[in-house]
């Protein structure tokens, strides 16, 4: 996990209250989108930290330390789509469409890791797991493995790359972009057999 507390704009402590009496408390953080990470307080968590953060830290609302500059990941991830995916030696694009059938495909097989990155302007988090569930729920693709879980909307997605590292592993990285070129999700995959990769066609 990797903050860009530049791009941070505001962070509320919130409680949830539920009708059958029990209570969730987490932190939000909001970031130029709006909400762009939450972090949620189990039975396991210093609840006392969580309390002394409020108190001691409770203010108006107001950021007056915001940074304006567009540096940050979401800079990064421009500069890297002028850079890379524009050349065809290195990048190839693939149906987009087809990506739900390929990681359904994969999840079944369960003997490849994968690491995946998910990053808002705020946030950047990356994964390394064997997902050994996969659903669709509507638009949005969910990847489960014991450790942790990972959904995005694919409605989202207009356009998706298969990048090839350019050392010597064999791996290729899957990127999905939305119509912004903003990066929507990052799946590094090992060296896979052409019979699955086969089920990313590409385009011209």
């Amino acid at each position: 996990m990797v903050y860009d507390f530049s791009k941070w704009r505001n962070i509320w402590a919130v409680q949830q209250n539920y009708v059958n009496g029990q209570r969730q408390f987490f932190i939000e953080i909001a970031g130029p989108e709006g909400l762009a990470h939450r972090i949620e307080l189990t039975k396991n968590s210093h609840f006392k930290l969580f309390q002394q953060l409020v108190k001691e830290q409770q203010t108006s609302g107001s950021n007056e330390n915001c940074n304006p500059s567009s540096e940050g990941f979401l800079h990064y991830i421009e500069s890297r789509w002028r850079r890379t995916l524009t050349q065809p030696q290195v990048a190839r694009r693939v149906d987009f469409n087809a990506v739900p059938n390929f990681l359904e495909q994969l999840t079944q097989q369960n003997e490849y890791p994968l690491r995946i990155t998910l990053l808002n302007a705020a946030t950047k988090q990356t994964v390394t797991t064997h997902f050994t569930v996969f659903r669709r729920l509507g638009t949005s693709i969910l990847l489960e493995s014991p450790d942790c879980v990972f959904e995005w909307d694919h409605s989202c997605v207009d356009g998706a790359w298969l990048v090839r590292c350019r050392c010597s592993c064999g791996e290729e990285i899957l990127e999905l972009y939305g119509p912004q070129k903003n990066l929507v999700v990052s799946l590094a995959l090992p060296a896979l057999p052409q019979p699955i990769l086969n089920l990313l066609p590409y385009l011209n």
